[in-house]
């Protein structure tokens, strides 16, 4: 598990491809939200000090944004490659078959 800023990321590893998806999607929202919360923060500050800690929350946000978006990407592709590989075998499967 991955901590930042008082927000942690869960493994996602031992859950099927959509459960993994559902998960971080709602990872995703609930990074959206503080995101709104902070920028409503710093709507409502002009404190520098507390503008640049809010700055700072607001860029690893970004990045755990960022991250879970590419772990969904990188699901899918995986996903895409391992139906490719299925068809593949059972055209290869097929077509030896079909010699014999």
């Amino acid at each position: 598990m991955v901590s930042i800023g008082g927000y942690s990321l869960r493994g996602t590893a031992m859950s099927n491809p959509e459960q993994q998806i559902a998960r971080l999607q709602m990872q995703l929202k609930t990074l959206q939200k503080s995101v709104q919360k902070l920028i409503k923060l710093m709507a409502e500050t002009s404190d520098p000090k507390v503008l640049e800690t809010l700055n700072v929350q607001m860029q690893q946000l970004r990045m755990m944004i960022e991250t879970i978006q590419a772990q969904i990407q990188q699901i899918q592709f995986n996903e895409q490659a391992k139906e490719a590989a299925r068809e593949r075998n059972q055209r290869l499967h097929e077509e030896a078959m079909d010699k014999k």
